[in-house]
């Protein structure tokens, strides 16, 4: 009898006092479509929304829903993410924005997990746990599974350009911390929940010259999601130099709507032209060997280049021709992120299936409810003059 009693106080001692996974109430698979993955990938940074106006409702309601029983916390500090049903492997996340509202539909979420292996030939399933009672927080942006982990260690920077308020500072969600060093635009709403809007006058974002931007190898990524609103000749997208003589850049260039990518003062042109009105995703990509354009997920140049680029001593801008500073652009800009890596085109592929058209790329299942430790069942003793013992019931 006092040995069952022991136990069951050690038991609810324990899920008190435990960390992750012991206390959280609710669990719920995710998982990705193995179509929707170009080909297998190690170390992906996935994007996990929930924003009705962009269709993306990758997480359970009832977990961003104020006042449910089953919700997160409206801070987002109980969220964890994990590979395995369990909860023993840990994914590193970063909530970038979470948002919590009465009504699901007004509801928002931005959230990047990094994949450990993610699979073109099974589907991929991660789990997100929550409701751990409160006072949770998340890891520390350098801890394991913080912030910064979500993104390799080629990354030298990724602005989600989620902030909000009036010319907020941009904050680099990498582990160099480039966060921008003056800047004058407008948080909006744009492709994946916040992101920078800019007037074609004067608006722009400077993130500096730091040392981590400053790419001198043989290797390179420069991407962003791009709505070209009025088009404007030369106006910078992302932007470090003057032609002729930058490090690179990303910007139009007539005929209207084309992508002109430079590194190193050596120019190559997109084959094919954007639409205004409408989000592109673009890459530029340097692997050593060649330079290649790629504009919603299709190569529209492959120019041979080798040899190491030039770095300048010009900051980096987005939204605004740096050489000129009359050219500024008009439209909105998101997700920018520079490697010193060259990504594949299935990389750049699967970027597109995830973050252009995230329900496709996700299902949602029903959440399992773990719940709080049953209380101990009620004793009773009962005599069993037979056996001469006492029995629990």
């Amino acid at each position: 009898m006092r040995k069952v009693l022991f136990i069951g106080l050690l038991l609810i001692a324990s899920r008190a006092g435990a960390a992750f996974p012991t206390g959280w109430n609710s669990r719920c698979a995710l998982t990705i479509d193995k179509t929707k993955v170009a080909a297998d990938q190690t170390g992906f940074p996935v994007l996990i929304g929930y924003n009705s106006v962009a269709t993306e409702t990758n997480l359970p309601d009832e977990m961003i829903t104020t006042g449910n029983s089953h919700a997160a916390q409206s801070d987002g500090g109980d969220i964890r993410f994990t590979s395995d049903l369990a909860g023993t492997t840990q994914l590193p996340c970063d909530i970038s924005v979470f948002t919590q509202n009465a009504t699901p539909a007004n509801a928002k979420a931005e959230i990047w997990v990094k994949i450990t292996s993610l699979s073109s030939s099974n589907n991929t399933t991660i789990y997100v746990w929550y409701n751990a009672g409160g006072g949770q927080s998340q890891p520390a942006a350098n801890d394991t599974y913080g912030s910064q982990n979500v993104y390799d260690t080629n990354y030298k920077g990724v602005w989600h350009l989620s902030e909000t308020g009036t010319n907020p500072t941009a904050y680099d969600e990498s582990s160099n911390g480039n966060n921008s060093t003056s800047q004058a635009w407008t948080p909006a709403a744009t492709k994946i929940d916040g992101g920078s809007t800019y007037n074609g006058s004067g608006q722009y974002i400077d993130v500096g010259n730091p040392s981590s931007l400053q790419l001198t190898g043989a290797a390179m990524t420069l991407s962003a999601w791009v709505y070209e609103s009025t088009y404007v000749n030369y106006a910078g997208i992302v932007q470090k130099g003057a032609a002729g003589t930058g490090n690179y850049f990303l910007r139009n260039l007539e005929p209207e709507g084309a992508i002109y990518f430079q590194i190193s003062g050596n120019s190559y042109y997109a084959g094919s032209t954007l639409s205004s009105g409408a989000w592109h995703y673009i890459c530029g990509v340097y692997d050593g060997a060649k330079v290649i354009i790629y504009v919603d997920g299709t190569p529209t140049n492959g120019t041979s280049k080798t040899g190491n680029m030039s770095g300048s001593t010009d900051e980096v801008n987005f939204g605004r021709d740096t050489y000129s500073g009359t050219r500024d652009f008009n439209g909105k800009i998101d997700e920018v992120r520079i490697s010193n890596k060259a990504r594949s085109s299935t990389w750049i592929t699967t970027e597109l299936n995830n973050q252009g058209t995230p329900n496709t790329f996700w299902s949602v299942a029903t959440p399992d409810y773990l719940g709080p430790p049953p209380s101990l069942p009620k004793v009773t003793l009962v005599r069993n003059a037979s056996l001469r013992n006492c029995v629990i019931r």
